[in-house]
């Protein structure tokens, strides 16, 4: 008896463009797949699958694969190819301005560098864009992933750095001496710290007159009293602070006035 076969027709369904070195699937659509055997090629770029209807494979180049579809009962076999383009290689690097260290209750901005027109930038924050503005209270890393137009991602993580606050003499200076002579250079008397909310300050002569008082966190003394200069001497002072991170600091002291 001669057995008549009809003949089988398929085909594969795959990107156009699939990401460079990322695992993509490929898939043969047929009429009663388990009657036929597969055999995809070439070997170096099927991850996995190549006796099946939909193999897994990695491409670094252009590439074109080839099935091999045998009917299991009549031995005929049909070969069909497709091609693959691969993708661009993606990349994303991200910088911040000024730098990647910040004091406690600062912010900076991160941001991609070189940005392509067309991809979309996500960050572990949930935010979208080629810039963020970040204000961590301690040292966190963020992501961000670039999708480009075919898809393909890369991702690129930072670090930024958070210097954080010391409600004491660490980061409270407090000058001994200033010289108020109109020069530029130390005419002030100022509190200077990266972590001030809040501030008082009180002068006092040596005979426990108050001579200035300012709550101004960027205030200071410039040896004056009722508009008349002082004279060289030393004056009190009295300190209190609030810090961002909520901790007091008080201080009293003396500071020499010369002129």
């Amino acid at each position: 008896d001669i057995m008549v076969t009809s003949p089988f027709t398929f085909d594969i369904t795959a990107d156009d463009v699939i990401c460079l070195d990322v695992a993509t699937g490929i898939e043969l659509n047929i009429n009663n797949p388990n009657d036929y055997n597969y055999q995809w090629t070439p070997a170096s770029s099927i991850l996995s699958g190549a006796n099946t209807v939909n193999p897994q494979i990695k491409i670094t180049d252009d590439q074109i694969f080839t099935v091999k579809v045998t009917n299991k009962l009549s031995g005929c076999s049909q070969t069909k190819d497709k091609q693959v383009l691969v993708g661009d290689e993606v990349f994303v690097e991200v910088n911040a301005e000024p730098d990647f260290t910040i004091f406690e209750g600062e912010s900076l901005d991160i941001f991609v560098i070189d940005p392509v027109s067309g991809s979309v930038y996500n960050w572990s924050t949930g935010e979208a864009g080629t810039t963020i503005n970040v204000s961590a209270t301690e040292t966190t890393s963020y992501q961000v992933t670039v999708t480009d137009i075919n898809g393909c991602t890369a991702v690129d993580n930072v670090t930024v750095t958070v210097r954080t606050a010391k409600c004491d003499e660490t980061d409270v200076f407090i000058p001994n001496a200033f010289t108020p002579n109109n020069d530029g250079n130390n005419d002030i008397f100022r509190v200077r710290s990266n972590f001030i909310d809040e501030l008082e300050l009180i002068i006092y002569n040596r005979w426990g007159q108050e001579v200035f008082r300012t709550t101004d966190k960027n205030g200071g003394w410039d040896g004056t009293f009722n508009g008349q200069e002082l004279a060289p001497d030393a004056y009190a002072y009295y300190l209190s602070v609030l810090c961002i991170n909520a901790e007091t600091y008080k201080k009293k002291g003396n500071v020499s006035l010369l002129r």
